[in-house]
């Protein structure tokens, strides 16, 4: 069976949307955990209303609000599959996308297979990304993931529970960047994996983006996950080469909180330069950067990388420009 793990708070506009999918789907042996996170709407009501109409398939656990990292880890600890998907109350999953993960994972004997996606833009617009079927060793998987290249996270993989059971990894307490931090972790005990191209996952992108809402640096905590992650890989005594790919996703943190800083009216460069370019590591090989997936994104890292400052400036000035012929 498979276990789907859903925080909702304040989704009363989205969350049906997203249950009415699941109920289409053609695999058929799967749960549905909701964990309501102390929703103030109508939230408990619309999926306590659901679940009248569709059965003990679906379950609603109520808690004060945790934030969805640890409204996940309470869905995680009340799940009974084998195999676990996570999933929020506004994306949503193609009728078929249960059915060809689980036929990939299970035919094949992977730890963990995710898919192509699309990302529902604000504007009415799509963006589609696709990864070809491939299968990866783990250190492949750690490489690819760790730099970037491909995206492994919420609503697109599905993956053997046992995997963060047996080596006690739960979403952490952070305001940012906990579900990268936990599959961070998660592929570390990944032995086999698969991508397939298929397109089954739906992830609708909010007004609340980095280009559109105040900067709060609250954010800073999805750099610490990372940096946690680094000593995990230490401690844990994992190859040292996977800290070197994990400097890449460092960079990205870095320049994502930067670049939201840097959108923001009023802007400190000391702040900038002492709370948030500060993190950014020593002596990093251009070779890490080079890629024949990505090119482009990796090579505007890599001048972020190298001069900051210059970087964050030219993006902000298109960014006002394009701003105006709004």
């Amino acid at each position: 069976m498979i276990s789907i793990v859903m925080p909702a708070y304040n989704a009363e506009n989205t969350i049906l949307n997203t249950l009415n999918k699941l109920k289409c789907q053609t695999f058929t042996d799967f749960e549905v955990i909701i964990v309501n996170d102390g929703s103030t709407d109508k939230t408990q009501e619309i999926i306590e209303k659901f679940i009248d109409y569709n059965g003990s398939k679906y379950k609603i656990i109520n808690q004060d609000n945790q934030g969805e990292g640890m409204a996940r880890n309470i869905g995680i600890m009340n799940s009974s599959g084998e195999y676990m998907l996570f999933l929020d109350a506004d994306d949503y999953l193609d009728n078929l996308a249960l059915f060809k993960m689980y036929r990939e994972l299970i035919s094949n004997n992977y730890d963990l297979v995710f898919s192509s996606y699309t990302y529902v833009l604000s504007n009415g617009k799509n963006k589609l990304f696709t990864f070809k079927n491939y299968v990866y060793s783990r250190e492949k998987l750690i490489e690819l993931f760790y730099r970037r290249i491909i995206n492994i996270g919420i609503g697109n993989t599905l993956f053997r529970k046992s995997i963060i059971i047996d080596n006690n990894i739960l979403f952490g307490k952070y305001n940012a960047g906990a579900d990268n931090e936990l599959f961070r972790k998660l592929i570390l005990y990944t032995n086999k994996a698969k991508s397939i191209d298929d397109n089954l996952f739906f992830y609708i992108q909010h007004k609340t983006s980095v280009m559109n809402s105040e900067y709060n640096m609250n954010r800073l905590s999805s750099i610490d996950s990372v940096l946690d992650t680094k000593q995990y890989i230490r401690k844990n005594n994992f190859n040292n080469n996977f800290n070197n790919f994990n400097n890449i996703f460092l960079i990205n943190e870095v320049k994502g909180n930067a670049l939201g800083y840097m959108l923001s009216n009023n802007v400190s460069y000391s702040l900038l330069r002492n709370n948030i370019l500060n993190y950014l590591p020593y002596n990093i090989s251009i070779k890490l950067f080079l890629s024949k997936d990505r090119t482009l994104w990796l090579l505007s890292l890599y001048i972020f990388y190298r001069l900051p400052i210059l970087s964050l400036i030219s993006v902000k000035y298109i960014y006002k420009l394009l701003k105006r012929e709004k």
